[in-house]
C-alpha cells in the first residue's frame, strides 16, 4: 500500500490561516502524532508520502519513516504524489486539512479502487465540489472520521502508557501544571 498524509500547514505569515479551520488544535503536538502514525505503517510495509509546508514537521515524518516529504510550497502536491506513485496515485490518503481545496486535492491523489480518509473536518456549512463520476467509476472509497471519541483517545493512552509510541518524537519540551493555560494562549496561533 502506498498512503499519503496531507496535514495542516504551519503558519507560514502572519496572514496565514490555513489551519484555523475548527476549534480543534492541529499544531505541532498533532504533526509529531502524524509523524508516528507514519511511522507504524512503515512498519507494516508501507509507502509513506507526507506533504506539508514546514520544514521541522517533515522533517519529523522523515525521521519517523515517511518514504518520501512533498512540500506546498515546491509546487502542486497531486502532481507531485503522482508523479512519486508512477501516475497511479495513493492506495490509501488521510487528509487532515479540513478545507474544501485539501478534501478536493485528496480525492485526486487516490488511486483506482483507492480509499479516502477524510480526518479534517471542515467548517460548518464548507461545500466541497466532487467530481461523481470519478468517485463512482474509479470506486473510489470516501470515509468522514470523527477522532474524538473515548475509544480512540483510550486506545491513544494505552499506546502511550505501553511504551508502544516513541514519545521522543511526539514530546519536546515539558511544562508544569499551572503553566497549561498560558501555554495554549501563547501558542494558539501553532493549532
Amino acid at each position: 500500500d502506498l498512503i499519503f498524509f496531507d496535514p495542516p500547514y504551519d503558519p507560514i505569515s502572519p496572514t496565514a490561516g490555513f489551519t484555523a479551520f475548527t476549534p480543534f488544535p492541529f499544531g505541532r503536538d498533532q504533526q509529531r502524532e502524524l509523524a508516528e502514525t507514519a511511522r507504524q505503517l512503515v512498519a507494516r510495509g508501507c509507502h509513506v508520502i507526507v506533504a506539508g509546508r514546514g520544514r521541522e514537521n517533515l522533517d519529523t515524518s522523515l525521521k519517523a519513516g515517511a518514504h518520501e516529504i512533498v512540500s506546498a510550497l515546491d509546487g502542486d502536491i497531486v502532481e507531485a504524489v503522482r508523479r512519486a506513485t508512477g501516475g497511479r496515485g495513493a492506495d490509501c490518503v488521510f487528509e487532515a486539512g479540513g478545507k474544501a481545496e485539501t478534501w478536493t486535492q485528496s480525492l485526486a491523489m487516490a488511486r483506482k479502487g483507492g480509499r479516502v480518509c477524510l480526518f479534517g473536518g471542515c467548517a460548518a456549512g464548507t461545500v466541497v465540489p466532487l467530481d461523481a463520476h470519478r468517485v463512482h467509476y474509479n470506486q473510489i472509497s470516501l470515509h468522514g472520521v470523527f477522532h474524538h471519541t473515548p475509544r480512540y483517545f483510550k486506545a491513544a493512552v494505552d499506546l502511550l502508557a505501553t511504551g508502544r509510541v516513541p514519545v521522543d518524537l511526539l514530546v519536546t519540551r515539558q511544562i508544569r501544571l499551572e503553566d497549561v493555560p498560558s501555554y495554549f494562549l501563547n501558542n494558539h496561533d501553532q493549532s
